[in-house]
Parts: structure tokens; C-alpha cells; sequence
């Protein structure tokens, strides 16, 4: 049987385990889950995470206050980049975000769809382009 040309990013060796504040990144498999120290998120001790893996070294993070996180792996170091305040427009929303999710259509990986829980606000999806956010669900969504 013929190798698939494209591997999906689920094959990939490197995991990912949250667990109310802390994500874990396994890199063979789940076989093992080292602590990552510097993605233990401060302050976030009683938010639980949302989190989807970009590429090897991209992930995004959101938590149940509506803060939203890319993270960068650098060599062994992640460093933390806050989303939801973009200087190109900040998500006009605050809320339980119940589902974040990679849009694959944007190679570079700088893009994101995030869905906000619970009543309210019909603006439920959202999407990051990787500069400004735009509604994709409810009243006054951009097309």
C-alpha cells in the first residue's frame, strides 16, 4: 500500500494532555508526559484549558474565562503570545470557551476558530486570522 503524500497532523509523534491548568506535551506518542514547567499558566488555577496543536512547535490555547494563547516552541523553551488582545483587534467577547480548533486552510498555522459556551450573545464562533478576530456565527457576523 502507497504512503500517504500528506501526513496529517494527527500522526505526528507530539501529544498534548491538559489538566485544569497545566498542559502536558508528550513527544513520542503519549508513551511518556514530561512537566512542561513554563506552560503551567499562572493565575489560571481554577480555569480549565482548551488546547490544539498547530504543528510541532504551535499550539493554542483557551481557557474557560475567554483568554486566548499561541505557543511557540523555541528550541526546549515555549513562550506564551495572548491572542485575545490582539493589537489588530481584541475578541469583543469575554466567556467560557468551550471549543477551540486549528483552521487548516492558512498554512503558516497563525489562524484559529474558537466557540464561546452558554446564552447570551448569539456570536458563539469566532475566528482569528492571525491579526484581528471576526465573528462567524449569530448578528453581525463578517463574511
Amino acid at each position: 500500500m502507497a504512503e500517504p503524500l500528506v501526513r496529517r497532523p494527527q500522526q505526528r509523534a507530539r501529544r498534548l494532555w491538559r489538566r485544569a491548568n497545566h498542559i502536558f506535551i508528550s513527544n513520542d506518542f503519549g508513551l511518556t508526559w514530561p512537566v512542561t514547567p513554563n506552560m503551567t499558566l499562572a493565575g489560571w488555577q481554577r480555569q480549565h484549558l482548551l488546547a490544539d496543536l498547530a504543528n510541532d512547535a504551535r499550539l493554542f490555547v483557551g481557557s474557560t474565562n475567554g483568554r486566548v494563547f499561541r505557543a511557540d516552541l523555541s528550541g526546549a523553551t515555549w513562550s506564551l503570545t495572548r491572542l485575545d488582545n490582539a493589537a489588530g483587534g481584541a475578541l469583543p467577547l469575554t466567556g467560557l470557551i468551550s471549543d477551540i480548533a486549528i483552521d487548516w486552510s492558512d498554512p503558516a498555522r497563525n489562524s484559529i476558530y474558537i466557540c464561546f459556551g452558554g446564552t447570551g450573545d448569539a456570536r458563539h464562533v469566532w475566528h482569528f486570522n492571525g491579526t484581528t478576530w471576526q465573528a462567524r456565527s449569530g448578528s453581525g457576523m463578517n463574511s
